[in-house]
């Protein structure tokens, strides 16, 4: 018996909005989800995503779009009509040489194409109803054709990035272009107005020629001493070179002094006596803190692979938004050729009862929110009226000798504030309070 349908698998699928919303209890959802529609939809079961045991409630897989016509272009996901590939018998390809995939047995229907691009990929459950699914016709794809099919799925998505690059590289270049109109416009202005207050070129030809301005005579002393500084500071900095140089050479002098002394102290490797006294000081501390800890047991590794959860067998709250659906793998007894759906109107009620299933989680977690924190301030109040003063029925009050005496004539720096009866005798024992 098979449990669950194998990956590389044909199937036909439909939302099962109630087993998808069962979990939540929710009437706001259900009234909402009740205006869906139920479309079907063409898929291809690409990769299991969860290690199938036979009590699991669903099996969570990976799925392809299977389209009845070439791939619609869509400009503002970067996806062209060419993002498809035909499944024999068709071989309808008008964008160039392009081999159809062989299935085994052959397809039902002879105008389908797989889909390539965004949103031709998706999550799906599938309800574990102790169905044998070896029982009955079904259409695989064969390990080579499936390689195929990958292949051109990733050219397609990287002519996708491609084109997503071109966009962001011509939107950069219209913003910079449209900075440089703004910065010369702006440039423009004050350069207006410092022309307006220049004297005309109509002056007098016996008028004498002007100095150069102030501000231009104190930039030009001011660069040339900036330069006078600069050669002073490279010089300097030079001549510190050539000392540093001559320190290093007699630090190296006095380095290859010490190495010889450091060779009387080495560990001598042939003595079985004095090895352990020998090698002492040449532990580092994290050799030591190694062996004092120990080397990583096995037990550590299985806990990070255990957390990688790599068979997706680790329960997780975001398979609750993954639809379930209802599966049929013999495709061609589900409707003619003629009649194969349209992929998109699946997706679009897909991500609309996703979004049903969000807001009622959200609804969910505001409700356990309100809750807990109804329960924290009853607490709080219990905790309260636990620890109201003992003597609040008692018309005298304790004083610091231990006798009594009325409200009245206790001293005020004392609390007000009484203690639980067994913190109130344990602090009396302390402070020899009989």
């Amino acid at each position: 018996m098979l449990f669950f349908p194998l990956p590389g698998t044909y199937a036909v699928v439909e939302l099962d909005i109630e087993n998808t919303l069962k979990p939540f209890d929710d009437p706001v959802a259900k009234a909402e989800a009740a205006s869906l529609k139920t479309a079907k939809c063409l898929v291809f079961l690409c990769t299991v995503l969860q290690l199938p045991f036979p009590d699991n409630a669903t099996f969570k897989y990976r799925a392809y779009l299977i389209g009845p016509r070439i791939r619609p272009e869509v400009p503002d996901l970067c996806v062209t009509s060419e993002m498809c590939m035909p499944i024999y018998p068709n071989t309808h390809y008008p964008f160039g040489d392009c081999e159809p995939l062989h299935t085994k047995p052959q397809f039902p229907f002879s105008n389908c194409y797989h889909w390539f691009g965004a949103y031709t990929q998706f999550e799906l459950r599938i309800l574990n109803d102790g169905r044998d699914y070896r029982a009955g016709p079904c259409t695989e794809l064969p390990a080579d054709q499936h390689c195929k099919m990958e292949w051109a799925r990733e050219r397609h998505t990287f002519t996708s990035m491609k084109i997503w690059e071109a966009k962001q590289s011509q939107a950069a270049e219209a913003t910079a272009a449209a900075r440089i109109c703004e910065a010369e416009e702006a440039a423009e202005g004050p350069e207006s107005e410092a022309s307006s207050d220049m004297p005309s070129s109509d002056a007098s030809p016996d008028a004498s020629p002007t100095a150069l301005p102030v501000e231009e005579a104190d930039g030009d002393d001011a660069r040339s001493s900036s330069s006078e500084a600069s050669f002073a500071a490279a010089a300097a900095a030079a001549a510190d070179d050539d000392d540093n140089d001559d320190d290093d050479n007699d630090n190296d002098d006095d380095d290859d002094d010490n190495d010889d002394d450091d060779d009387d102290d080495a560990p001598c490797p042939g003595c079985d006596e004095c090895q352990s006294e020998c090698s002492a000081g040449y532990e580092s501390d994290e050799d030591s803190e190694y062996y004092e800890e120990g080397p990583r047991t096995s037990d550590g590794f299985v806990d990070d692979l255990h957390a990688m959860d790599i068979f997706g067998i680790i329960p997780n709250e975001r398979d609750l938004l993954i639809p379930i659906v209802k599966i049929w793998l013999d495709i061609g007894a589900q409707f003619s050729e003629d009649d194969v759906p349209d992929p998109l109107e699946f997706v679009e009620e897909r991500n609309k009862l996703i979004r049903i299933v969000e807001e009622s989680m959200a609804r969910t977690r505001a409700r356990a929110k309100a809750e807990s924190s109804t329960q924290s301030s009853t607490q709080v109040d219990e905790s309260a009226a636990e620890c109201e003063p003992a003597e609040a029925d008692n018309p005298q009050a304790v004083v610091r000798d231990g006798s009594t005496a009325p409200p009245s004539e206790v001293n005020e720096e004392l609390p007000r504030v009484g203690l639980p009866a067994k913190l109130k005798a344990a602090v009396g024992a302390f402070l020899g309070i009989r």
